[in-house]
């Protein structure tokens, strides 16, 4: 048997008011994404091969899902017209589905099942083509005879054992994701450890003996809790996650790749990056800088000391590394080493600005010397000088016709160093945007200054490895 998952692009266009480039099956009930549970119902059945069909872009769900070796099935990816119907799609995939008899998920929706009371034999008992639940959603069995036959014959049965929730509106949205915390937690694979009832707890999860933590909740991997933070009860916070001191989450969903600022209470929320989701008004709204720094602001006197140290810090590094840079000035323009002049943000409105940019084209003992003298930083030290860039503030982001400039931070400032060269292992990309929100929140002159010495004290050592 063979399975086929498809809705209707009408369906999920609700999505796109508040989770702008995701894609609707790779959205998390309980930290897990919605295809993930159809895919842990498919292996539950011995069912191996599984068509995914979407009127969206499939590149995101192939990069996470990719050919589906890790839950032990092989999946293939179809697109649809808008207004395909669902009888289209299967003909239209005639050549997967012709040889087998086939199960079809169809319409967007939550599969409810139970791992731990699972009637195995429940498709393998059914004889005639059917669907087993009523509704625009639902679950169809299809013998291969009958794949050319009119749906609406089909007779229809109830299941106990498994239901489909579809998935309309972010109110629904938000309170399947609690009912299944409170009701179903047991029922599925659900990420991170579970030895206490209603905790689930990802992988290096960082906080202070100040931090309190209120089941029920869940954790992702890779979350930061400040000192004297409260979460939960009713928390579900996705990965690479920071709260900063003395915030509170309870009762909301904070998704991946988000930062909740010092001392911001948040209640009956959902948090998508830096937008502010009110799941019973269905409002939304980006959050502003001052919003996010909880009250937080730079003077005038601390603007300008930052930008006097920006300058005579960088004539400084200029004036050290002049002699070196000198020396290895022969490697550039060769194999090994290149200069370039490339086009980056300068700003969060997208403006953009061409800086010139040391890059490796062969990492030799020679070009590990370089990087370890901050020799690859040089020219944008001069640019430095002429107030193109921070001395220390985000990673470069380079300008490209495919990027969207939506996803630049809100108070977006390319910097020569950046805050995750403090650490000495390397930070992958997910993390490395945690690490420039946390600076905008935190930055000052003092900050500063510890940031460029850690980096260059990371970089004489050889601790950081080169890109």
């Amino acid at each position: 048997m063979k399975a086929l998952v498809y809705s209707a692009v009408k369906q999920t266009d609700w999505l796109h008011k508040y989770f702008q480039n995701l894609h609707p099956y790779l959205l998390k009930i309980a930290n897990k994404p919605v295809f993930e549970y159809f895919l842990d119902f498919c292996s539950l059945n011995g069912i191996e091969e599984i068509r995914f069909v979407s009127s969206h872009q499939n590149t995101e769900m192939e990069y996470y899902f990719g050919s589906g070796d890790k839950w032990g099935v092989n999946i293939s990816y179809s697109i649809a017209k808008p207004g395909d119907s669902l009888k289209k799609v299967i003909l239209k995939n005639n050549s997967f589905c012709k040889d087998a008899d086939i199960l079809v998920f169809n319409g967007y929706g939550f599969l409810h099942y139970d791992k731990n009371n699972f009637p195995k034999n429940l498709i393998a008992d059914m004889k005639d083509s059917s669907k087993l639940i009523d509704g625009d959603t639902g679950i169809y069995f299809i013998r291969k005879e009958d794949l050319r036959s009119s749906f609406d014959n089909f007779r229809s049965e109830s299941s106990d054992s498994i239901r489909i929730t579809e998935i309309s509106n972010i109110k629904l949205y938000y309170d399947l994701n609690f009912y299944v915390l409170h009701e179903e937690s047991s029922n599925y694979v659900l990420p991170g450890y579970n030895n206490e009832e209603f905790v689930f707890l990802g992988k290096n999860i960082i906080y202070p003996k100040s931090a309190d933590l209120k089941k029920p909740i869940i954790l992702g991997d890779n979350v930061q809790l400040k000192a004297d933070t409260e979460v939960g009860p009713e928390a579900i916070i996705g990965n690479n996650v920071i709260i900063d001191n003395g915030a509170h989450v309870k009762n909301s969903i904070v998704y991946d790749l988000s930062y909740i600022g010092s001392e911001l209470d948040i209640d009956n929320k959902i948090v998508y990056k830096d937008v502010l989701i009110d799941p019973d008004s269905g409002e939304s709204m980006k959050i502003s800088d001052a919003f996010l720094i909880s009250g937080i602001q730079e003077n005038m006197v601390n603007t300008f000391m930052q930008r006097f140290f920006d300058k005579v810090l960088a004539g400084i590094l200029i004036g050290v590394l002049y002699m070196p840079e000198a020396i290895i000035r022969m490697l550039i323009n060769t194999k090994i080493i290149r200069q370039k002049s490339t086009k980056f943000y300068a700003k969060a409105d997208g403006s953009i600005e061409r800086f010139l940019k040391t890059v490796f084209v062969e990492h030799t003992s020679g070009s590990k010397l370089f990087y370890r003298f901050l020799l690859d930083k040089y020219p944008l030290l001069f640019d430095v000088l002429t107030g193109k860039i921070n001395l220390v503030g985000c990673r470069l982001v380079e300008a490209q016709n495919d990027v969207d400039t939506s996803d630049l931070l809100t108070d977006y400032r390319p910097g020569v160093f950046q805050y995750s060269e403090i650490f000495p292992s390397e930070r992958d990309e997910n993390q490395v945007m945690l690490d420039d929100m946390y600076y905008l929140t935190h930055k000052s002159l003092k900050t500063d200054i510890s940031i460029v010495l850690k980096a260059m004290k990371n970089r004489l050592s050889g601790k950081i490895k080169l890109h």
